[in-house]
């Protein structure tokens, strides 16, 4: 038995109801993926470090960023957060998140020097 199906009428209006489920459900999620990305720029991440004069001691990760928008109740894989580097340094930085192919939200994370 083959993956193929003959042309019947049924089989055609059956085709064509499941192409058009498919693009209802990608018109919701691109719809979704908008408005999280409405939230994400509204969204501001603080963390603060531990720092000496000399030294910073951790750093802001990925998987921190993932974390704090799944709370926010925007679920996110690491590998869709632009970091290239974790964030090792004080003040205020930009991070992109990919949502959708053409939807990148921008999510401003604000690190804190807390001195010992």
């Amino acid at each position: 038995m083959g993956l193929a199906t003959r042309a019947t009428p049924a089989a055609v209006r059956n085709a064509a109801l499941q192409k058009e489920a498919a693009i209802r459900d990608r018109d919701a999620h691109l719809a979704r993926m908008r408005e999280h990305q409405k939230k994400l720029d509204s969204l501001e991440f603080r963390a603060s470090l531990k720092t000496t004069e000399k030294k910073t001691y951790g750093s802001v990760t990925a998987h921190d960023i993932a974390a704090f928008l799944d709370v926010q109740g925007i679920p996110v894989e690491k590998s869709h957060i632009d970091l290239k580097h974790p964030i090792k340094s004080a003040g205020e930085h930009v991070v992109n998140i990919k949502l959708a192919p053409d939807i990148i939200g921008r999510l401003k994370v604000l690190v804190l020097s807390e001195r010992e």
